[in-house]
């Protein structure tokens, strides 16, 4: 069972994804791998369906965020070839089933929708990108987790660019705020 901090992270963490998407025989966004700065600005919504597993501090903080949009996040990520052939992959597993389905797929536009489904209820998960050029992208990430009859969404609002084609040092997410 996701915590809802991981599933914070998790969306943030998502939303630099669809940066990396180019896969040749799947997705067609056109963008360079390299060295990215993303912002994402996250928006949460609903009930917090996993509160019995937070502090007290981890819930007031959520309860607070609720209907507000969160202060910008901002981070860099290397996108190696590795995570350009792997973007957005769910892995099959007994407790969960994850079924991906692209709706949109050309170079400048990618829309897509994961559905997840596990014994606690259910994660759906849809991505529009826009990439005007192979440096720079726009879009959300919408998280929408049901489980133990309570949602809670997330929706975070991206923005990236390329800022060097070699990673240097980076090698996981990098915050820089």
């Amino acid at each position: 069972m996701l915590k809802l901090s991981r599933i914070a992270i998790l969306a943030a963490g998502l939303a630099a994804l669809p940066a990396a998407l180019g896969r040749a025989d799947e997705l067609a966004l056109n963008v360079e791998p390299g060295l990215w700065e993303m912002t994402s600005t996250p928006h949460l919504s609903g009930e917090i369906p996993d509160a019995a597993n937070l502090t007290a501090d981890q819930r007031a903080k959520l309860e607070a965020a609720m209907g507000k949009n969160m202060p910008p996040r901002r981070y860099r990520e290397c996108m190696t070839p590795e995570k350009l052939r792997h973007a957005f992959d769910q892995p099959q597993t007994a407790a969960a089933r994850c079924q991906r389905t692209v709706l949109v797929n050309s170079a400048t536009e990618m829309q897509m929708r994961v559905d997840c489904t596990d014994a606690q209820g259910t994660h759906q998960m849809t991505v529009q990108v826009q990439a005007p050029g192979p440096e720079a992208i726009a879009g959300t990430v919408n998280l929408v987790t049901t489980r133990n009859g309570k949602t809670f969404t997330i929706l975070n609002n991206l923005e990236g660019k390329r800022v060097a084609a070699d990673c240097g040092g980076v090698t996981d997410i990098q915050p820089i705020n």
